[in-house]
């Protein structure tokens, strides 16, 4: 599930914040050199440095952009595909779920609650992060769905996990 945009998301979150050091950096040697501080030993760092960030700044949020083009295509296919896991997985889950029996009901809903926290604890551990990333990026580009936000967080049933895949599948569906 890991892209080049996504990468590029997190340079362009770095390279920005390493020109922002080099900034404050400079600006520390400034104060240095015009205060006379002799305590304070700076190695020299030239502006070619801060120029070349600046260049490599401008170039990744460029990429970052190239990159979110290219990536609609590869989220709507990882929204494609993690929508048919959840789907799957839930209607395995509900294939498990115990039929009711009037005869012992408390079998039955120990039954129940039996599946929906395995259900919950299996969704939280193999699919909560990579919907959570869906979804933000979804919000992102504009595409929300209030169904799907009531239930991703924490789905209580089988029922609510497969509502979570169906509703990633109508917003990758959705995305041009």
């Amino acid at each position: 599930m890991y892209s080049f945009y996504v990468a590029s998301v997190w340079v362009s979150y770095i390279v920005p914040a390493l020109l922002l050091l080099a900034v404050l950096y400079k600006a520390i040697e400034r104060i240095k050199a015009k205060w006379d501080v002799p305590k304070v030993s700076l190695p020299p760092l030239g502006w070619r440095v801060v120029e070349v960030m600046l260049g490599a700044c401008f170039f990744f949020f460029l990429m970052r952009g190239v990159a979110s083009d290219l990536s609609t295509r590869a989220l709507r296919a990882d929204a494609a595909s993690l929508s048919a896991q959840l789907i799957r997985f839930a209607d395995e889950r509900q294939n498990q779920m115990p039929s009711p029996d009037p005869r012992d009901w408390d079998a039955y809903t120990r039954g129940v609650a039996r599946v929906t926290a395995d259900t919950r604890s299996e969704y939280a551990g193999r699919f909560a992060a990579q919907v959570a990333l869906l979804r933000r990026e979804f919000a992102r580009r504009g595409l929300t769905d209030s169904a799907l936000d009531s239930f991703y967080p924490n789905p209580k049933d089988p029922l609510a996990v497969r509502a979570v895949g169906e509703r990633l599948s109508v917003l990758a569906a959705q995305l041009r």
